[in-house]
């Protein structure tokens, strides 16, 4: 009966290990009272037998001890490592979020696409002036050749040499984009009349970051001037009386009409 006793506690101290292992208290308090008694009892009844009972069961508790301190600490140390990389994956959340923010909000089209060529962020004016579409969850992860298809799709011109073959377009942009990778943007006027200035850039991992200017307004106001300029530039010419502007006693400028009054080439 007392081995039988003795191995019940036994299997409820290996059991308590696992059940109780966060906790010493709770493990001491649960183990500690039972334990002692047994091998109190074991030790004290007198006879061979019991003592070297008594002594086994000694050693096994010093090994249930030794067993739950190596448990708790792996317990612990997982449970230390989940919380720590909660907070690292929490404070990556906010950074990423933080960052989505900042670019949606730019005036400018921005995307940035990996190694691999896939596009892995890009603002709401990049999906709106690539694909047409206003969500950039829709467009993230897809290839800059499935973006041009997508362009094309939604009625984006092809160059006259390209009509008709939509595959060998898609190879032209991305070997232009891979020339204009890192030097002096580039101004052009897409299929809806708009004029943009895009600047191509590579990064340190070997990916691309793209950002695109609507300078429609800027060159309707540049056209404007050059029209004005124009404009006074034929007064200028065309004007029957001479005119010169003289600046510290040297003349700057003057038409045609002057010119000849005195007999000179204007140059």
């Amino acid at each position: 009966y007392q081995l039988v006793v003795t191995f019940i506690v036994a299997v409820m101290a290996m059991g308590a290990v696992g059940a109780l292992g966060p906790s010493l208290p709770a493990f001491a308090f649960f183990v500690a009272p039972m334990a002692l008694a047994m091998v109190a009892r074991l030790l004290l009844q007198g006879g061979a037998v019991f003592l070297g009972i008594g002594v086994v069961a000694l050693f096994y508790v010093a090994l249930v001890l030794r067993i739950w301190r190596e448990f708790h600490g792996a317990l612990s140390a997982t449970i230390r490592t989940r919380f720590e990389n909660e907070d690292l994956i929490a404070q990556l959340r906010r950074s990423q979020e933080a960052l989505a923010d900042t670019v949606d909000s730019l005036p400018e089209a921005v995307a940035m696409f990996d190694a691999e060529d896939r596009l892995v962020l890009c603002n709401r004016k990049y999906v709106q002036a690539q694909t047409g579409f206003d969500d950039a969850a829709a467009i993230v992860g897809k290839s800059f050749a499935e973006l041009v298809r997508l362009s094309v799709a939604k009625g984006e011109a092809i160059e006259p040499e390209f009509a008709g073959d939509v595959q060998a377009w898609v190879a032209e942009r991305i070997r232009r984009r891979e020339q204009e990778a890192g030097m002096a943007p580039r101004v052009y006027r897409i299929a809806d009349g708009r004029w943009m200035l895009t600047g191509i850039s590579r990064t340190r991992a070997g990916g691309i970051v793209a950002v695109r200017t609507d300078i429609t307004r800027q060159r309707e106001i540049e056209n404007s001037l050059k029209a004005a300029l124009d404009e006074q530039e034929l007064i200028f010419e065309g004007a029957t009386t001479g005119i010169a502007f003289v600046k510290e006693r040297a003349i700057v400028r003057c038409n045609r009409r002057f010119a000849e009054m005195f007999g000179y080439a204007r140059e």
